[in-house]
């Protein structure tokens, strides 16, 4: 399984961040920590939402990962997702915190 995610920055909440991985708890701690260079110059971060996605290769998770990027907008310094996506439910699986 896999976790297609949305991070928003707490120091700067207009900063967010969308990033796959196959362990969630891990790699949200990594960016909090700053090892990743994309992320470590907005640390802390929380996470707003992610998507457990299962059956899967790395690029349907690219594939997943950019249309969650041209689906989330930012309004009034909140990340809001927008779960209308175009992807196959045979494959996907929404979950919220």
């Amino acid at each position: 399984m896999h976790y297609v995610y949305l991070l928003r920055s707490i120091s700067n909440p207009d900063q967010t961040y969308i990033g796959f991985t196959e362990n969630l708890k891990t790699r949200l701690a990594a960016h909090n920590q700053g090892q990743s260079p994309h992320t470590s110059k907005f640390k802390p971060w929380e996470l707003i939402t992610y998507l457990l996605v299962r059956k899967t290769n790395k690029y349907k998770l690219k594939v997943i990962k950019s249309q969650l990027e041209h689906k989330v907008l930012t309004f009034n310094n909140q990340a809001t997702p927008i779960l209308n996506l175009n992807i196959s439910k045979q494959f996907l699986h929404f979950e919220n915190l």
